[in-house]
């Protein structure tokens, strides 16, 4: 999701950032939320290791407190949002059973799959109709969005201008096909 992959850059660079550090750290994501571990080597503790950084042994070992705060910070925001999305969704399953008299969370479920699935293809569809357009029936695209022609559209959010990045002696076939036309032997 949009939350997990903000909440593992963050942490990518929050360790980025604590790479020279005399520690181990990783992060996974469950269900409820961001899951860390950050631990200290021996060169941070001062034993035989190393020598524990700069500052010495006590200085690595607070900059890994503070790195570990960060991420526990950054987990914490994680969760929060967790929790929300959750909440949301569960009242939405309620709101669903109110409105179409449904009482088994099996019924409720299905009913909300089944609307995110359409609400799902529909976004599809209006995602893809220009791109269609300008592929399909470059004359139409033309006239409709204003292009002058697929081959200089001045427009950069154009999807005509995806047809023009095919491969040389490509040419498109009926609907779906593609051809690529080999030159040469």
């Amino acid at each position: 999701t949009a939350a997990q992959r903000e909440a593992a850059a963050k942490v990518d660079e929050i360790l980025a950032a604590a790479r020279n550090l005399p520690m181990q750290a990783s992060y996974r994501f469950e269900g409820d939320g961001l899951k860390f571990l950050v631990v200290p080597t021996r060169g941070a503790r001062g034993g035989p290791g190393g020598p524990g950084g700069k500052g010495g042994p006590s200085g690595s070992m607070a900059q890994i407190e503070e790195t570990r705060a960060k991420i526990s910070a950054v987990a914490d925001d994680y969760g929060r949002a967790v929790a929300d999305l959750l909440n949301e969704r569960e009242s939405i399953r309620q709101e669903i059973g109110q409105a179409l008299q449904l009482t088994k969370s099996d019924s409720i479920d299905r009913a909300l799959y089944a609307s995110m699935r359409v609400a799902t293809r529909q976004e599809n569809v209006r995602s893809f109709s220009d791109y269609r357009t300008a592929v399909f029936e470059p004359d139409s695209h033309q006239n409709s969005a204003g292009c002058s022609s697929t081959a200089s559209c001045s427009s950069s959010r154009c999807p005509c201008r995806a047809v023009n990045r095919r491969p040389a002696g490509a040419r498109i076939r009926g609907r779906a096909a593609l051809e690529v036309t080999r030159t040469g032997k």
